[in-house]
């Protein structure tokens, strides 16, 4: 069964939903982390207003975070 995570995401100028997506596996390499706090900031304000075209539809917002490092796409890590 796959395992989902709620997230914040921009579809659009002025267009932000919640929504139930499923948690990414990652790649050899890369670290899951369980997110437990994120901040949004001016660049998050600015791409909902449709005014940074680096922002593109449908994009998870929140890029300033602190959680917990879950596992790499080959052992568990620690962070």
């Amino acid at each position: 069964m796959t395992q989902t995570m709620r997230a914040l995401v921009y579809e659009g100028p002025r267009l932000m939903n919640m929504r139930t997506i499923p948690v990414p596996e990652p790649a050899a390499g890369e670290v899951l982390v369980k997110i437990e706090r994120v901040g949004i900031c001016g660049s998050e304000l600015s791409g909902y207003l449709g005014h940074n075209s680096l922002r593109k539809p449908p994009l998870v917002m929140g890029h300033e975070f602190a959680g917990d490092g879950r596992r790499d796409g080959e052992r568990r890590v620690a962070l």
